[in-house]
């Protein structure tokens, strides 16, 4: 069978061209003049570094390898950044450079380039996911140190304790979870209401009440004010308008004229209820650690028919939404 490697040479899918002592090109294929972006006879008898002018340390480097390939010793050059310009703009490409000998005199060496652009990309994001990951799982096992601390101090017995921490760090993981899927920079806040509140109060229209515009959270933001409905959740379930049966938890948000937000937890329909004597972890969370962590403030009062929780945040503070929700 009779090959005719001129036509092989150019319909090779790789890059290749062939350059010789003086560091011209003597010739390249279809897929070397459609990665660098011109045609073969623009690049034909010209050097390679009047064709693609370098940087001193990157020419230093391409020197290097052209000598040892012209002395007869392979060498390569990994990873080499470039910015080829793609009409009125540029794409990043990072492409690996073989140098081959070839037999001849003089010498000369075959040049391929093999685009390695999908292979640092991917590398780039693992790595910013690994960080992230690694930067979110700090985070988490600092919550729970904190969880684990701040429900002992009020936790009466042990079981108390185990009964209280159980349930916050299964609050926790809810939130976690979905953030770990397809929502890993965040989610919005109607999600997070229906991972916290239990179905059957949410199919219980008449008992609870969700209306305002859905808030992008970020996931550290997430996870703080799932903290925050899950105790206004276990406070309305043992002592608030869920554990009634003529009891009413309205839950809205949205922003004001002057473009501060704000995000109120309002039960209604009790008869003689009586604020907390002691201040716990949930209090905590809801008066000091969730109003800080955004830049507001929150109030939390009590009267006989109900509880009226209320936190407001500063128009100039970016979180919690990640966009602007004004017209929603």
């Amino acid at each position: 069978m009779f090959l005719n490697f001129d036509q092989v040479f150019r319909d090779t899918v790789e890059a290749y061209s062939i350059i010789d002592h003086t560091l011209r090109l003597t010739t390249a294929n279809d897929a070397y003049c459609a990665l660098v972006g011109r045609p073969r006879e623009a690049l034909i008898g010209q050097r390679v570094f009047d064709l693609f002018p370098e940087t001193l340390a990157r020419e230093a480097l391409f020197a290097t390898a052209f000598e040892k390939a012209l002395s007869g010793e392979a060498a390569q050059v990994d990873e080499v950044y470039y910015s080829i310009p793609l009409g009125d703009q540029s794409v990043d490409r990072w492409w690996t450079i073989y140098c081959t000998p070839l037999e001849g005199v003089p010498p000369c060496f075959l040049f391929h380039i093999k685009d390695v652009t999908e292979v640092i990309q991917s590398r780039k994001q693992r790595d910013l996911y690994s960080a992230d990951l690694q930067h979110r799982v700090g985070n988490v096992l600092n919550v729970v140190q904190v969880l684990a601390r701040r429900t002992g101090q009020t936790a009466q017995t042990h079981a108390d304790f185990l009964a209280a921490f159980d349930e916050r760090i299964a609050a926790l993981g809810k939130t976690f979870a979905h953030l770990s899927g397809d929502n890993w920079n965040g989610t919005g806040l109607h999600d997070l209401l229906a991972q916290q509140l239990l179905p059957e109060f949410l199919n219980l229209s008449k008992a609870v009440v969700i209306d305002g515009p859905d808030w992008p959270l970020s996931a550290m933001h997430a996870q703080t004010f799932a903290m925050a409905i899950h105790e206004l959740l276990t406070n309305a379930i043992k002592a608030g308008a869920l554990g009634d049966p003529k009891g009413q938890v309205a839950v809205t948000w949205g922003r004001e004229d002057d473009g501060s937000y704000w995000f109120q937890w309002f039960e209604s329909g009790l008869q003689g209820l009586e604020p907390p004597t002691v201040s716990g972890f949930g209090t905590q969370t809801l008066l000091i650690v969730l109003p800080h962590q955004l830049g507001g403030s929150a109030t939390q009062e009590f009267t006989p028919t109900g509880m009226h929780y209320r936190l407001t945040i500063p128009a100039d503070v970016e979180v919690p939404v990640g966009q602007d929700v004004g017209a929603d």
